[in-house]
């Protein structure tokens, strides 16, 4: 939410989870326009927000892996 009285612009970071095993792959669902980085899982927005704007940006991913591994997501 911009409280300011003029247009701002920020960078917004967040990050998916990245496998390194090749049983679990995780997938990005929604990422409301974000730019994702495949190597890293880095997710980049880019916004303005005009004076008392407000943006909410969903942000989704799924995880699949075998029944018998052991997942931990931090």
């Amino acid at each position: 939410k911009n409280n300011k009285s003029q247009a701002v612009t920020i960078d917004v970071e967040d990050q998916i989870p990245v496998s390194v095993n090749s049983d679990i792959t995780v997938e990005a669902l929604t990422l409301s326009g974000g730019n994702l980085d495949a190597q890293t899982g880095k997710v980049t927005w880019t916004i303005t927000l005009p004076p008392g704007a407000q943006k909410e940006l969903i942000f989704q991913y799924e995880v699949k892996y075998p029944k018998r591994e052991k997942v931990l997501l931090d």
